[in-house]
């Protein structure tokens, strides 16, 4: 379980570092069309801290589930509940975040080219 939650804090980290690359470069963007808003980046940043800990959340109740289970024998491969974690962040971070990232990459390259 231990090496469970190591693992989790990882791909934790990798979200987290999306989540601030992702904010900054919309700052930055918004910076560059003059239409900097507080209101936004604190929403930005509300956001991103409701997704990191409904994603924590999330894994913590699936490492305590096969404890759960065993309580009514019924016994779950650590592979099952290490996948499904695995697969909850990086669909989070990876795909959505990233996503993201991308797309405000390429919008900054794109006001580069028209300046």
């Amino acid at each position: 379980m231990i090496n469970d939650i190591l693992t989790l804090i990882y791909m934790m980290s990798i979200l987290g570092i999306s989540i601030v690359v992702n904010t900054v470069l919309g700052t930055v963007i918004a910076k560059r069309n003059l239409k900097f808003d507080k209101k936004k980046l604190k929403s930005g940043l509300i956001k991103s801290v409701v997704v990191c800990v409904s994603v924590i959340a999330f894994c913590l109740t699936l490492e305590l589930l096969p404890y759960i289970l065993s309580r009514v024998e019924i016994k779950l491969p650590e592979e099952v509940i290490t996948t499904i974690e695995l697969l909850t962040i990086f669909l989070t971070a990876y795909v959505k975040y990233a996503k993201d990232i991308f797309e405000k990459i390429k919008l900054l390259l794109n006001q580069k080219e028209s300046e």
